[in-house]
């Protein structure tokens, strides 16, 4: 069975992600702390309401979304993914250096300044907070069965 979702939460995740793809394309400081405050406070309230209401799909959101978060801007050996981004970002595709980001002329895709570097990792946590959501539910199905 297929769940349910309300245009309400379509409409959020558009606009988190626009707001998010915006503040990868300008990289400024302000956005980017914008876009990471916004992902903490998305994960942040999902992982209280799955407590809440003791739903694992919102659960699993924040808690897989705040753990990346957290592993990804603070351990000390980087996550894997931050090697990604690192060298997705320094990719030399031999065209000019001085045009805009994502332009089919630029010379790198994401540079790996830390302003893109944070809207990146935010987007991550969101990506793995979904993941974490299918677990949990996934888990959720299964304990229900086995009763």
């Amino acid at each position: 069975m297929l769940p349910r979702v309300s245009l309400s939460r379509l409409l959020a995740v558009v606009a988190f992600f626009g707001v998010a793809f915006a503040a990868l394309r300008l990289a400024t400081p302000v956005l980017a702390s914008a876009v990471y405050s916004l992902a903490v406070l998305v994960l942040a309230t999902a992982l209280l309401q799955g407590i809440a209401r003791r739903e694992m799909g919102w659960t699993g959101f924040g808690l897989f979304g705040l753990v990346y978060l957290h592993f990804s801007l603070f351990a000390s050996p980087p996550l894997l993914t931050g090697y990604f981004l690192e060298s997705f970002g320094s990719v030399n595709l031999g065209f000019s250096t001085n045009m805009t980001f994502f332009s089919p002329y630029s010379s790198a895709l994401l540079p790996p300044d830390s302003s893109r570097l944070h809207v990146a990792h935010s987007l991550l946590a969101v990506f793995f907070g979904f993941m974490g959501a299918m677990l949990g539910r996934f888990f959720a199905v299964r304990s229900e069965a086995a009763r």
